[in-house]
């Protein structure tokens, strides 16, 4: 009797659970796009700026709804100027007259025909990276290698206040360049790419560095390292940068020539949190448990970026040569 009596309990448990369930039916209602404001002006560069309206995250249509017909402007200090849209890319970019300096305060104003209010946002141009190259070598056993070992080291100096910076390094590849190319480096400095390359240093192991890791603690590997001063010991820190040179059957004296330059540029702080957001958005992609990523938005009556950063691209000097024992 009990068994029945325990089936039954069962049963009509099993029953009122099922019936608590509701299938609810997704019907997404018209949303209004919002107006869409890129921009990342590099001190003593045109500014441009880029405008369009923001897609429903279901439409089908991939199609870009630029904007060309609004009216900018542009707050450099004291002085104002207005944006000329660019009837060559037809892709919603407007330019201003004008090449910001670094510690220039900026802030920008779009009025879109159709959208109540304006669009606005602001920024400060970053100081200028203060970098002093160290060392330079090149590690090679002549023609027996297929590669070339380049091992540079820099002091990077910030100052007072919390800084961020974005490293990288390009070089001119030899196998783009005909002829005696050794010969022509020098005017060649258009013709070349980004390099990848490693860095070990126990700062990585404090601070979250938004690139890509190698999976060992404490070291870096990719082509551009985004980092703060935070943990700078003084105000500055010493990189070690190792990077490799496929052998083309040059000398090694011809690769110490070979032009490289080191760029450091400082972001201001709404992009360095705004790419670092993007980072994260990105690598969470693939985690079916994921929270969802909220990527930074600094633009007032839309959404976007507005954020600035100030280069220094310094070409390293001529390699010194050692010769490791074959």
């Amino acid at each position: 009797m009990k068994k029945i009596e325990y089936f039954f309990t069962f049963f009509l448990a099993a029953l009122v659970f099922s019936s608590c369930e509701k299938v609810i039916e997704f019907q997404p209602e018209e949303v209004t796009p919002y107006v869409v404001m890129i921009s990342r002006p590099e001190s003593d560069s045109l500014v441009t700026v880029s405008l369009f309206r923001s897609r429903f995250f279901l439409d089908d249509d991939r199609t870009v709804s630029y904007i060309d017909d609004a009216t900018l402007r542009l707050r450099v200090g004291d002085a104002t100027y207005d944006g000329t849209y660019s009837v060559v890319s037809h892709e919603g970019r407007y330019r201003f007259g004008v090449r910001p300096q670094p510690g220039d305060s900026l802030y920008i104003e779009a009025t879109v025909p159709g959208v109540e209010g304006t669009v606005s946002a602001g920024t400060r141009m970053p100081v200028m990276p203060i970098v002093e190259v160290l060392d330079y070598v090149i590690e090679a056993n002549e023609y027996n290698s297929a590669y070339y070992n380049h091992k540079l080291t820099f002091r990077l100096k910030g100052g007072s206040g919390r800084e961020y910076y974005s490293i990288s390094l390009s070089s001119c590849m030899p196998f783009l360049i005909e002829g005696s190319y050794t010969e022509e480096w020098d005017t060649l400095t258009g013709v070349n790419e980004g390099l990848y390359f490693k860095c070990q240093d126990a700062i990585f192991n404090d601070i979250d560095v938004e690139t890509v890791f190698d999976g060992i603690e404490g070291s870096f590997s990719g082509e551009e390292l985004t980092i703060s001063n935070e943990l700078f010991k003084d105000g500055e820190h010493v990189f070690t940068f190792e990077f490799d040179h496929e052998n083309y059957g040059l000398k090694p004296a011809d690769y110490a020539k070979m032009p490289v330059w080191l760029k450091v540029r400082s972001i201001s702080p709404e992009l360095y949190r705004y790419n670092q957001s993007v980072e994260s958005q990105g690598y969470g992609s693939d985690d079916l448990f994921g929270e969802p990523v909220q990527v930074l938005c600094n633009i007032n009556g839309g959404i976007g970026i507005f954020g600035a950063t100030t280069l220094r691209s310094k070409r390293l000097p001529e390699a010194k040569l050692i010769n490791k024992a074959q």
